[in-house]
């Protein structure tokens, strides 16, 4: 996702002369699109992680409870101890550690699971806030091109008209100050993006 990002900031950068309003929208496309990936890439976690929950269940159930239960009775009788004499205890016993082996697995998972979230959610805020400065770049762009435009037009109805020195200073100010904002949002993508020394 930062890959698309960082490939939309140079298009962008080379035809930083002309940016069509359109772009505003395609960006806005772009960002709900990644909104709809990281939803896409939560449940998907969530559903591998419920998945490997359910196949240390099948595990304990099937093939760590049988040998841990054949095991320790051996090593009982072995020792000399009667287990039928005190099956209850015996038997509550082996279940404890049983319970307690699944519950340690299922923890872990849960854990692994909680870290790989939080990383794919703190991925998802840094893209989006670099969305989200995109679009504020890409809006101020599209403003300059309406306000070259203006001027434009501006200047051939003065040309074709009496020529009035205060009014064109003052438009020719407003787009001066406008480009400065979209440069300022530029330079903010672009310390985002590039690493720290």
């Amino acid at each position: 996702m930062r890959t698309l990002l960082i490939l939309l900031s140079l298009v962008i950068m080379a035809s930083c002369a002309r940016i069509p309003a359109a772009s505003v929208e395609l960006n806005q496309e772009i960002n709900r699109e990644i909104e709809r990936l990281h939803r896409l890439n939560v449940a998907l976690t969530q559903q591998l992680f419920e998945s490997k929950k359910e196949l240390v269940r099948q595990f304990i159930k099937y093939e760590y409870s049988p040998d841990f239960i054949a095991r320790s009775l051996s090593a009982l009788k072995a020792a000399g101890y009667h287990v039928e004499d005190s099956l209850e205890t015996v038997v509550y016993q082996l279940s404890m550690q049983i319970n307690e082996r699944e519950s340690g697995m299922i923890r872990q998972l849960e854990s692994a699971r909680d870290s790989t979230l939080q990383a794919l959610d703190m991925e998802y805020q840094l893209v989006m806030a670099a969305g989200n400065e995109m679009q504020r770049f890409l809006k101020s762009a599209a403003s300059v091109e309406k306000e070259r435009k203006e001027i434009y037009a501006l200047t051939n109805q003065i040309m074709n008209q009496r020529f009035d020195l205060r009014h064109f200073e003052q438009q020719l100010n407003q787009l001066v100050l406008k480009a400065g904002e979209g440069s300022s949002q530029f330079m903010k993508i672009n310390e985002a993006f590039l690493p720290e020394n």
